[in-house]
C-alpha cells in the first residue's frame, strides 16, 4: 500500500490487487465503496493493458505496422469508449441518485472525474480521423 493509503498496481501479472487510486484499502470493508469497485476494476485493467501495450511499448510502431493503430482505434471506438460512456451514464442517472436516496455517499470526486475523463475520451476518439489523414500521407512515403 502506498503512503497515501491507496493500493498500488501489481508488478506481477498474476497478482490480484485493487487497482483503484481513489478508494483506499481500509474502505473496501464498506459495501458501498466495494460495490463501486466491481464495474471499475475491469475498466482500470483495460487502461493498464492499453498503457502497457501501446503507450509504453517501443514495438508499437504505427508507421511500420499501421494495422496496430487501426486495431487500437477499432477497440477504443467500438468497445472501450462505449463501455466507459455507458458506465458513466448508469452511475450518474441510476446509481448515484439511488445511493443518495438511501443515504449512501458517493465518492466526492466522482462527477468531476467523469467530466474530465469523458473530455479526454472524446479527444482520443477524435484523434482517429486525424490519424487516418496522417496515415494516408505517410504510408506512400514508407511503402515501396
Amino acid at each position: 500500500m502506498a503512503a497515501n493509503g491507496t493500493v498500488s498496481r501489481a508488478n506481477n501479472a498474476n497478482q490480484r490487487i485493487i487497482l483503484s487510486t481513489v478508494i483506499k484499502a481500509q474502505q473496501v470493508d464498506e459495501w458501498y465503496f466495494a460495490s463501486y469497485m466491481i464495474p471499475h476494476e475491469p475498466i482500470r485493467h483495460w487502461m493498464d493493458l492499453l498503457d502497457q501495450y501501446v503507450a509504453k511499448n517501443d514495438a508499437f510502431d504505427a508507421v511500420a505496422y499501421p494495422w496496430k493503430m487501426e486495431n487500437f482505434f477499432a477497440f477504443y471506438r467500438d468497445y472501450f469508449y462505449e463501455v466507459v460512456h455507458h458506465h458513466h451514464d448508469v452511475e450518474e442517472q441510476i446509481v448515484v441518485p439511488w445511493g443518495e436516496k438511501k443515504g449512501v455517499p458517493s465518492p466526492p470526486k466522482l462527477m468531476g472525474d467523469h467530466e474530465s475523463l469523458m473530455k479526454a475520451l472524446n479527444d482520443i476518439k477524435a484523434k482517429e480521423n486525424e490519424w487516418k489523414q496522417l496515415a494516408a500521407k505517410v504510408r506512400p512515403l514508407t511503402c515501396e
